[in-house]
């Protein structure tokens, strides 16, 4: 069985990085989205078993995505991966 992963990233450059080292592990299913209101349309028609998320994006961040997700029993046991740059004590513990 091959994998589903969502990425949800803001900048293509990173997006494109992440699927290529998910597909040098072998997994081709793996779709991308610039923005968290693109990701919520694509998870309305998809259940990923992993979903790599941007915190730091426009418009919707992705701690507010993260939310949405755990309170929605279809999507709250996906696996999610934060990725960010950001640092500080109230973001770790965030």
């Amino acid at each position: 069985m091959n994998p589903k992963v969502l990425i949800v990233e803001d900048t293509a450059t990173t997006a494109e990085l992440l699927k290529g080292i998910l597909e040098n592990e072998g997994i081709t299913e793996s779709y991308t989205t610039p923005t968290a209101l693109e990701a919520l349309d694509w998870l309305t028609d998809n259940t990923p078993d992993l979903i790599f998320l941007d915190v730091k994006m426009p418009g919707m961040d992705g701690w507010l995505l993260c939310e949405i997700l755990s309170n929605v029993k279809r999507w709250k046991k996906i696996p999610v991966i934060l990725q960010t740059g950001i640092i500080g004590r109230e973001n770790i513990k965030k």
